[in-house]
């Protein structure tokens, strides 16, 4: 018991001889101070200390404490009504620095001087110009859409393009800018300072250079810049970048302003007239032309909508995306202004029954497969032994001048496995 009790007074002694050990040791153990919380310092919040002062470098110092502005939808901002409400319809969601670039780039269009600037330019001797290349026609049609209600237009053709739950991410507000701000240069102050040798897509990309402002992350300020330049480059049309968007809205503007401007006057009072007349007449197509178009596709293969076949009952075979290819590039040739028309569904279907009762009237389409007021008829088809039901426009082979043993001996191995076998009676001709 004795041994015991002196065991216990002994252990108890040690620990707290420990404990107050540490106490001491660390009570002389200077104290490690957590580093302070690091801030990132952006170029775009000092950059007014070298920039002159400018309605751009305020509202950057204004945000430098990193407070996100909102669009109050009842304060006025703009002098222009239909300016002010794409404002506060559209932009409310969209996020910054983008939201503030819009506002800037909305204003310059805004200045009571131009109004009545029309969006169409011709600059003498400058062959750069793409307006220039508009026919008469085009030309004094588009001169009466005011240049701020095209990009209005080529906005909102944009807007409509997108599902409201993708609207306002980085993607949708650099297209957004890019439609807004494309024809720019087009300004009559722009036009008056430093554009003298015509193009206005590159000028324009330096005016919205100037409007960013270093407030954008560089690569995409570089793909919002290479957009507005290359904003009539063709060999951008069907991909999928920025710069396509742009041209598929601005497109999409184009038709719908050639339509509208030959039955009303655009102004800030004057409401949209919807309706126009169904009735296509087009005096400059020419069927002998078009079938020159058309021969350059026969046994061409591009893909499963977009081919022509030809057939040892004498017959080629034309998908309906083949018609309206030839006739685009028909319309172009000729600076019709058709060539910006007919990109609906419903549009497209009209021309291609006007297609094809004009061939038909010239001899060319088959009028035992296709009647008038019809596009094409179905055919059950095989490819590789595999059946199936095809829409085609069936042209004689004759009208092109050419022996069908001849192409049937040239067809690609891809296409010498497709046959038409028979017309599908059970659809008739085809409207749809």
């Amino acid at each position: 018991m004795y041994d015991f009790f002196h065991h216990f007074i002994f252990l108890l002694g040690c620990t707290t001889f420990l404990w107050l050990l540490k106490f001491f040791i660390s009570s002389k153990t200077p104290t490690v101070s957590q580093p302070p919380e690091k801030r990132i310092l952006r170029v775009q919040d000092i950059c007014h200390t070298w920039m002159p002062e400018s309605k751009d470098t305020k509202l950057i110092i204004e945000r430098t404490g990193y407070e996100v502005p909102t669009v109050a939808p009842n304060k006025r901002y703009f002098h222009n009504d239909e300016i002010q409400e794409f404002w506060a319809v559209n932009c409310a969601n969209l996020q910054e620095p983008y939201l503030a670039i819009v506002q800037d780039v909305l204003l310059e269009y805004d200045n009571p001087d131009e109004q009545l600037t029309s969006s169409v330019v011709r600059v003498a001797n400058s062959p750069k110009e793409h307006d220039n290349s508009l026919s008469d026609e085009v030309y004094k049609t588009l001169s009466r859409v005011p240049l701020w209600r095209h990009i209005l237009d080529t906005g909102q053709e944009y807007i409509g393009s997108v599902p409201a739950k993708d609207r306002g991410g980085p993607l949708y507000c650099l297209s957004l800018i890019a439609c807004l701000s494309h024809d720019i240069a087009k300004l009559k102050r722009y036009i008056k300072k430093n554009y003298t040798t015509g193009d206005h897509a590159p000028h324009g990309a330096q005016i919205l250079m100037s409007k960013i402002n270093g407030r954008m992350h560089i690569e995409n300020e570089k793909e919002l810049l290479d957009a507005v330049r290359k904003h009539h480059d063709k060999k951008h049309h069907g991909t999928t970048g920025l710069t396509s968007r742009l041209l598929t809205a601005d497109a999409k503007a184009r038709e719908r302003e050639l339509r509208l401007a030959s039955i009303t006057t655009f102004s800030a009072e004057q409401e949209y007239i919807e309706t126009y007349s169904s009735e296509i007449c087009l005096s400059w197509f020419d069927p002998a032309e078009f079938l020159k178009y058309l021969i350059k596709y026969i046994n061409l293969y591009t893909d499963n909508t977009r081919f022509a076949v030809s057939s040892k009952d004498g017959h080629i075979y034309f998908t309906l995306n083949v018609i309206y290819d030839c006739f685009k590039k028909l319309a172009h040739e000729k600076n019709a202004p058709e060539k910006l028309l007919f990109e609906s569904q419903e549009d497209r279907k009209k021309l291609l029954i006007y297609i094809s009762d004009e061939m038909l009237k010239y001899g060319s389409v088959a009028p035992y497969y296709v009647q008038a007021g019809f596009h094409s008829a179905k055919f059950v088809t095989t490819f590789d032994d595999r059946p199936g039901v095809m829409s085609f426009s069936p042209y004689k082979a004759e009208a092109f001048g050419i022996n069908v043993h001849n192409t049937e001996r040239d067809k690609t191995s891809h296409l010498k496995k497709f046959k038409i076998v028979k017309p599908d009676y059970s659809g008739s001709s085809n409207k749809d």
